[in-house]
């Protein structure tokens, strides 16, 4: 069985760094992963990373940020195998790791969930941002402030970002996520004045959208509602695949994890509240079928945190035991001797076939008529009418 994978959940602050418009949403978020063990990690991403003059180093162009958070996720070891990547990133922090991710398969092959706060993903509108945050560059014009950060604080080559080198970085990134749309959260308010509405949602088709209206652009992060979903969203419950969900006492069934979701030794898989035996194969769990009872029956997924959906579905289906006789020819009779109640139904070759309910001293049975079909091997299966 693999070993526990470490969870880091890296927050990234918007731009010129105010950690403290974020710390709130930061604390709670450590609050929880302090709860759930030693392999969760919250981290803040110094925009500064890697340079060794500060000064200004938190206003550079995208193209820099790009280079310093790969240099900062590979540095910290997050690309290693044993390493889940979470995401929250606010305001321009929410761009950042889009553009390297799109730029570095490595780093987006890692990412497990990404969430986007009032991220400009199709620039911002610097005048606002800065009165927001009292904003004073120095050597840098009125005409170069109005293209805006998102926009790498260069005149037009700021547009040539915006309208090419960053859709083309997310649309990589979006297509490692195309079938995970699911683990991608846009959170946005309509009345957000620096990241407006339309540059919110630029990439909504791929994301989550999760809106919030009356809330300024500084107090987004810090609102009830964003640190609610965000949180929902970071550390809901996992999801499993059974492959099948019904079979046959004897049956070999598998328990699959869904995304980058691994199993550990400590989940035990409950039938009907039975631990049974499991095996790991590539990944997943096996377990051989036991003998029940026929019927709708409870599995579930256990483990101490707890993180993984639960119940789940699964039919024991009816055991047949035997045939009379056990050939014949169309229109002929054949009984069927199993588990069957009155109200279940029988298959043949998987189409539900009228029969009769009976009942002698070899046991409870089906006596139907073989329909009309080519010479061959038929499959034969009593399915409970609740199942159908």
């Amino acid at each position: 069985m693999p070993e526990s994978k470490k969870i880091v959940t890296i927050v990234l602050p918007g731009w010129s760094e105010n950690t403290k418009v974020i710390t709130p949403l930061i604390r709670i978020i450590e609050k929880k992963s302090q709860e759930l063990g030693d392999n969760y990690q919250v981290i803040r991403f110094p925009f500064s990373y890697g340079k060794k003059k500060k000064e200004l180093g938190k206003f550079a162009k995208m193209s820099i940020m790009r280079k310093r958070f790969y240099s900062f996720v590979s540095d910290k070891g997050f690309l290693n195998d044993d390493t889940i990547i979470n995401i929250v990133g606010y305001s321009q922090g929410g761009m950042i790791p889009i553009y390297a991710a799109g730029q570095y398969s490595k780093l987006r092959n890692r990412i497990n969930k990404y969430i986007s706060i009032a991220s400009p993903h199709d620039g911002a509108d610097l005048f606002c941002l800065a009165h927001a945050t009292v904003l004073i560059v120095p050597g840098l014009s009125l005409a170069i402030m109005s293209v805006g950060s998102t926009k790498e604080l260069t005149g037009h080559d700021g547009h040539k970002f915006l309208l090419k080198k960053y859709p083309e970085a997310a649309g990589k990134f979006f297509n490692a996520f195309k079938d995970r749309k699911e683990d991608l959260l846009q959170i946005y308010s309509g009345t957000d004045l620096v990241a407006q509405e339309k540059s919110s949602t630029r990439f909504l088709d791929h994301m989550t959208p999760y809106r919030i209206d009356r809330v300024s652009h500084m107090k987004i992060p810090q609102c009830d509602e964003t640190i609610n979903r965000a949180l929902e969203f970071l550390f809901q419950a996992q999801e499993v695949e059974i492959n099948p969900t019904q079979g046959y006492a004897g049956d070999t069934i598998v328990v699959s994890p869904k995304g980058n979701f691994e199993f550990e030794n400590n989940y035990p898989i409950l039938l009907e509240g039975e631990k049974v035996e499991t095996q790991e194969s590539e990944g997943n769990l096996e377990f051989i079928l036991p003998d029940f009872t026929p019927g709708h029956k409870v599995l579930q997924v256990c483990d101490s945190k707890p993180l993984i959906e639960n119940p789940y579905s699964f039919t024991v289906l009816p055991y047949l035991w035997a045939f009379a006789p056990s050939r014949g020819f169309a229109g002929e009779s054949i009984k069927v001797y199993g588990e069957m109640e009155e109200e279940d139904v029988l298959k043949v070759n998987n189409d539900i076939v009228d029969t009769f309910f009976g009942e002698d001293n070899h046991g409870k049975y089906f006596d139907f008529i073989v329909p009309e079909m080519n010479a061959t091997h038929f499959d034969i299966k009593v399915v409970p009418a609740f199942n159908v």
